[in-house]
């Protein structure tokens, strides 16, 4: 009975102070909004980030559909072609094949691939997704995606000519999987020729292998994982610091709220609460505010990943299911932002027994603790993340995850010593921000958790900008700067003649067709505003009438070969295209035949022997179709050649747009030249932008709470300053240093974590760190302290609430 009566008691006891809890948590409601936010924030963030790296993977199907291999044949004998795609369905069993014809654009150099594809396939349907419309069913209708329709400018009811033939546009189609994939659908229906041919087959193994040992061996692509296992250890590292940071971030609040209570804990403790009552009060709190701010956040995160996912869409270049989450990851986040705070609480209340009731009456505050940690336990851990993340080579998982977490850990241990750093470089400061660096040393383990969380708010950001920046930088060196900048567009006069000729005929226009190819050569660079044109010559032989001249090219010899050689188109040296491309001829010996880029010493393929002319090398263009080789006028005279014009380079003062690109191929077709303009690759610039923009918000927003935690510790130095004769202009100075110092130490942090967690995981390939973000970079270090300081400023004006409440009485 007496046990029962206890037990009933304790109860009663522990549901009186829940409901007390809950009554100061409502009264003072307005004090926790920012706690409540913050913590929201980190759940939302979490649940929005989770889902966001889980989608934006692109996936095998993209170009596998359904299929596990896939393969292209190709004969240039119809007959040939059908007998091995016949051979493939006897040894590989059901099989998809999808013809392909090459289109060329009008008014463009590039081409577009038709398919010749039945939508509803065995294997490949999932790659065609009508977007309006309707699919093509009889032989003269097909479907385009929307960039080919934009690039023939046509829409449904309008026709473009494949393989001679016209063809009536009935529905705009994509790939969902992959939205840069740009063709047409030709139905099975149209029967036209074909001399290329993709196989999709869902073989087993042993057919597999018995198809690799029939004649003709063709190489068989294998489809791959869809979410790859560095994909979901990436996903499971960010969570985990996100997950870490929402503990400092809770840990920094309830010492607030801790400090704030002690009055009421002391005087709970006088009427006879023991230390697991006066525990239970912070704890309670805890768990009000996990739950308020854990429902909050993942709604937040979820809606926001609902409203925002169609918009990554163009960023991942595939389509994104909006209820394609990692369920099971937003549970853990969601718990997370519930178990979390109620660590975060609890943990202030480990120092309660070791205060006096009178003190925490008196609402005297704490002696403040040191902060110790080691730096050599810190370089440990951090020295152990660099190689964990090296011998990863982001692939294996474990590796790759315990790498994150030791440098993770390794930063943290750091924010001791910094914090002590900042303190001591107070001593030769002005008396102000003296005053506030000194206040940052005295809190060390509150100054200390809200700089790891700083550090983790901007290094997460800050090693997406990184990465965003290493994969443009690697793009680059895989690929060069491109074909053409984006300000630039390469016109070429159409060159007629029969397509079956081997050599290039030279245009031939009459003074009339050349004027008006130059006015709208002229008016469309007056368009882009007052664009730069540079015209572009070629070498033809005089002695030859002009309907017959061929242009003249160089020829590189193949691999050293006497016998074997390459043509190299060759332009005429004129001053105004040097000048353009930064050639200078000046340096070339007098009497050079030939300027080029290419190593091999050329020859000039007349069809007759000639010696080899003298050639200089000069630096090569920034762009792989801008001219590499020029015949200077020494060799025009030398070998009877004469300049003709045959098209031009414009470059317009800022960079073209999708529109004004489309515009200059309509002139194009009307006025007979084709246009080449960019291939550009998506620049990640965009993502660096977003990321940077949301660290340092998010940032700011633990700055302008750990300012409140700091002052609110400190309120009495600050009433006494008061008092002394301090006005809101010290008040705000001493704010605006706490929050620009804090700032600055995180952002430093965390770009050290970042690179060299970088550092770690690109161990192999370290060049791709050459190009460094400066723009982004410039902007956390700079910005983040300026706003954090003005953040400050603004809220360090008002005027101690105990200091007015006391000087009233």
């Amino acid at each position: 009975m007496k046990q029962r009566e206890s037990t009933r008691r304790t109860g009663a006891a522990r549901r009186a102070i829940g409901r007390w809890a809950f009554r100061l948590f409502v009264r003072e409601r307005r004090q926790q909004v920012l706690i409540v936010s913050v913590i929201a924030v980190a759940v939302a963030a979490a649940v929005f980030g989770v889902a966001a790296v889980y989608n934006t993977p692109s996936t095998s199907a993209a170009r596998f559909g359904t299929a596990q291999q896939r393969f292209d044949v190709v004969s240039t004998d119809t007959t040939e072609l059908a007998t091995r795609l016949a051979d493939a369905r006897r040894t590989l069993g059901t099989i998809e094949v999808i013809g392909r014809l090459t289109v060329p654009i009008p008014g463009s150099v590039d081409t577009v691939d038709a398919r010749i594809q039945d939508p509803k396939g065995v294997y490949a349907s999932e790659t065609v997704r009508l977007r309006n419309g309707r699919l093509p069913e009889a032989a003269p209708e097909i479907a385009v995606t929307a960039n080919v329709a934009q690039m023939f400018d046509v829409r449904i009811g309008r026709t473009i000519t494949i393989a001679g033939k016209p063809r009536t546009v009935t529905g705009i189609i994509e790939n969902p999987y992959d939205l840069t994939d740009d063709f047409i659908l030709v139905p099975p229906a149209a029967n036209d020729t074909v001399h290329t041919a993709t196989v999709f087959a869902d073989a087993t193994s042993a057919q597999l292998q018995a198809f690799r040992e029939s004649p003709g061996r063709l190489a068989v692509g294998l489809r791959g994982s869809d979410v790859n296992v560095t994909s979901a250890a990436s996903m499971f590292a960010t969570s985990t610091v996100v997950f870490l940071l929402v503990t400092f971030v809770a840990a920094a609040a309830f010492a607030v709220v801790a400090q704030r209570r002690q009055r009421q804990l002391g005087m709970l403790a006088a009427v006879g609460a023991n230390d697991r009552h006066l525990k239970l009060v912070l704890v309670a709190h805890g768990v009000i505010v996990g739950v308020i701010a854990s429902t909050v956040g993942t709604a937040i995160g979820l809606v926001g990943w609902f409203v925002t996912a169609h918009r990554l869409e163009t960023g991942a270049g595939h389509r994104i299911d909006a209820l394609h989450v990692p369920w099971p990851f937003v549970f853990g986040a969601t718990i997370a932002g519930v178990v979390v705070p109620i660590i975060a609480a609890w943990w202030p209340t480990r120092s309660m027994q070791r205060r006096s009731i009178v003190d925490a009456i008196s609402a005297r505050p704490p002696q403040p603790r040191r902060a110790d940690a080691s730096i050599a336990l810190a370089s440990v851990f951090l020295v152990a993340g660099v190689v964990l993340l090296s011998r990863s080579h982001q692939t294996r998982a474990a590796w790759l995850v315990t790498g994150v977490v030791a440098t993770v850990v390794g930063i943290l241990l750091v924010c001791p010593s910094a914090i002590r750093l900042l303190a001591r470089c107070a001593r030769r400061a002005p008396a102000t921000i003296r005053i506030a660096l000194r206040d940052i040393g005295r809190y060390q383990a509150r100054a200390g958790a809200a700089l790891a969380a700083i550090s983790l708010a901007l290094g997460v950001p800050l090693a997406i900008v990184l990465v965003a920046s290493a994969a443009d930088h690697a793009a680059a060196e895989s690929a060069g700067k491109g074909n053409l900048a984006a300000t630039q567009l390469v016109i070429r006069i159409d060159q007629p003649g029969d397509d079956a000729r081997p050599d290039h005929p030279a245009p031939n226009l009459d003074t009339a067709q050349l004027a008006a190819v130059q006015s709208a050569v002229d008016a469309l660079a007056s368009s882009f505003g007052h664009a730069a044109v540079v015209p572009l010559q070629m070498p033809v032989e005089s002695s030859v009438a002009a309907d017959a001249r061929t242009l003249i090219d160089l020829g590189e010899s193949v691999n050293g070969s006497d016998h074997r050689y390459r043509a190299v188109s060759t332009y005429v040296a004129t001053p105004e295209l040097l000048s353009f491309l930064g050639v200078d001829a000046s340096s070339a010996p007098a009497g050079t035949d030939v300027l080029t880029t290419h190593p091999s010493a050329p020859i000039i393929p007349l069809g007759k022997h000639v010696e080899n002319p003298s050639n200089s090398v000069v630096a090569p263009p920034q762009y792989s179709s801008l001219p590499s080789a020029f015949i200077t006028q020494s060799g025009l005279a030398k070998y009877d050649l004469e300049p003709a014009l045959v098209g031009w380079i414009i470059e317009s003062p800022q960079p073209l747009t999708t529109t004004q690109i489309a515009n200059a191929r309509q002139i194009a077709i009307r006025s007979g030249f084709t246009l080449e303009s960019r291939h550009g690759r998506a620049s990640r610039a965009t993502i660096r932008n977003t990321a940077t923009a949301a660290g340092a918000l998010f940032a700011l927003t633990i700055v302008a709470m750990t300012v409140g935690t700091i002052r609110s510790e400190s309120a009495g130095e600050l009433r006494t300053l008061t008092a002394t004769g301090a006005n809101s202009s010290i008040r705000r100075a001493l704010t605006a240093a706490t929050a620009a110092s804090l700032a600055l130490a995180g952002v430093v942090l965390g770009l050290v974590g970042a690179y060299l967690g970088l550092i770690g995981a690109s161990a192999h390939h370290l060049d791709r760190l050459g190009s460094i973000p400066f723009a982004n970079l410039l902007t956390a270090l700079v910005g983040v302290p300026l706003l954090s300081c003005g953040v400050g400023w603004c809220l360090g004006g008002r005027e101690p609430a105990a200091f007015a409440r006391s000087a009233g009485n």
